[in-house]
């Protein structure tokens, strides 16, 4: 079983920021390596790195939310 629309990078160096993920200038010649989590409970072992973690959400209502 996968994990619906969730997505997991390491950072090996520990150094990203949520602004080298999310900006449109920064670091445009680095690609980040993102991997689906599979299974219900994932487990990544022991690491020192720190892992990142991105999900889609889905409006199922017809209330427009405003995040």
């Amino acid at each position: 079983m996968n994990l619906l629309n969730l997505k997991i990078c390491e950072d090996k160096s520990s150094n990203l920021t949520a602004d080298d993920f999310f900006s449109t200038t920064a670091n445009t010649n680095i690609q980040y390596e993102w991997k689906s989590i599979e299974g219900k409970i994932p487990n990544f072992g022991y690491s020192t790195s720190i892992f990142w973690i991105v999900l889609s959400l889905k409006n199922l209502t017809t209330i427009p939310l405003h995040y």
